[in-house]
């Protein structure tokens, strides 16, 4: 994927002014970025118990706002 061009990113900042799901989306999508920099194996598996702790920490981040 390349680059948004000026108009794409202030018509993008306009939406996320008014939507509250893309806003959310993006914050979610922010922070999983932040916890797996770095991470590049397609062959890990997550267990159960792993997932459930990280959908905590990612509610307990949104959460602070």
């Amino acid at each position: 994927m390349g680059k948004i061009t000026a108009a794409e990113s202030l018509q993008l900042q306009l939406h996320l002014t008014g939507c509250s799901i893309c806003r959310t989306y993006q914050k979610q999508s922010t922070l999983i970025s932040r916890l797996f920099t770095g991470f590049q194996s397609n062959e890990l598996r997550l267990d159960a118990e792993f997932k459930l702790q990280l959908q905590q920490r990612i509610e307990k981040e949104m959460n602070k706002n």
